[in-house]
């Protein structure tokens, strides 16, 4: 009798207490949305090339990482520090292609300035 009033009552109050308002995947969520210090999530997707990892991003880091890019392509860095990838109508979208690009192990080479690509090939004997 116990067990059964006890799972019942497990059972209630999980109903009863749990989430039941609705994620918003294309609106700023900030308990969320805040993924790190150095990043908020949106519907850009860039690749970190320092960190090694795609994210999804708000337009305002998209354009920084866009920037960014810009300078180091101009000051002829062999290894640029960040990719902006694309836009995305909504985050979910984003994050669909960014599960795919991590699963599918997708290659960084778009992290090397384009002038030092050929110098960056490793042969392999």
């Amino acid at each position: 009798m116990h067990l059964t009033l006890t799972i019942f009552f497990g059972i209630f109050a999980c109903v009863c207490w749990g989430d039941s308002t609705q994620k918003d995947l294309s609106g700023f969520d900030p308990s969320t949305d805040i993924i790190s210090e150095k990043y908020e999530a949106g519907s850009y997707l860039i690749y970190d090339c320092v960190e090694k990892h795609w994210v999804c991003v708000m337009e305002n880091f998209y354009q920084e990482c866009y920037q960014k890019r810009e300078a180091d392509i101009a000051e002829k860095r062999p290894v640029l520090s960040c990719a902006p990838i694309g836009a995305f109508p909504v985050k979910k979208s984003c994050f669909q292609r960014q599960q795919y690009l991590t699963t599918h192990h997708h290659g960084s080479r778009f992290c090397i300035h384009q002038d030092f690509k050929e110098k960056q090939i490793k042969f392999i004997r």
